[in-house]
């Protein structure tokens, strides 16, 4: 089963993605999934599938917040683009 983010998540994360706290956030797990993927090329067995897993986690989040940070942007180049049609045509 996937979780999918409602509309309102979404946008809270694209806004997120693109402030100063977010991208420090964003900075800090792509820092954590570095290690991760370090301790994958050295680790074996049921430790190796843990920090895999953990890996793909954090895979998956940072996704979201670019998928996010990118609908946003391109939802707000949509509007700028009416709003001046809009205001061409008046």
């Amino acid at each position: 089963m996937t979780y999918r983010l409602s509309e309102e998540e979404f946008q809270f994360m694209g806004r997120m993605a693109r402030s100063p706290e977010g991208l420090k956030l964003i900075n800090i797990l792509q820092k954590r999934q570095k290690v991760y993927d370090y301790d994958c090329r050295r680790l074996d067995s049921s430790a190796l599938h843990r920090v895999q897993g953990r890996t793909l986690e954090l895979e998956d989040l940072l996704a979201l917040f670019e998928n996010a940070k990118e609908k946003l942007t391109k939802d707000a180049a949509q509007l700028s683009k009416r709003i001046i049609k809009d205001l061409r045509n008046e």
